[in-house]
């Protein structure tokens, strides 16, 4: 799974993840949209967690593309994406609930 060398400062293993009370947010379908509040060196961050699944198969290696299971939130995971420099690989996911789910961090703004 891993393709780097990583030395993670933290590391939350997936029975936690789970333990999480996160918050339903997803307008169409609640459980496609997660979010809950963290707190890192007291400066308050968001998770949010993007149900995805495989799309339709876009390239010569036939890779599924991955796609938000919601229309509705595919722009912001695509948002995400170009901020990651538009690379054409998927991310990796996270299983919560049962779905798989994209996470991603974002700070609170003043």
């Amino acid at each position: 799974m891993e393709r780097y060398p990583v030395r993670y400062a933290l590391a939350v293993e997936p029975e936690i993840l789970g333990r999480f009370e996160w918050e339903e947010i997803g307008a169409d379908d609640p459980k496609a949209r997660l979010l809950i509040a963290v707190s890192i060196a007291g400066v308050p961050h968001h998770l949010e967690a993007i149900a995805v699944e495989n799309g339709p198969r876009t390239d010569s290696e036939m890779r599924p593309e991955q796609v938000a299971s919601s229309h509705l939130y595919r722009e912001i995971l695509d948002h995400y994406r170009a901020a990651d420099m538009g690379t054409d690989e998927p991310f990796l996911t996270v299983e919560i609930g049962g779905r798989q789910y994209c996470v991603f961090m974002t700070p609170y703004r003043e």
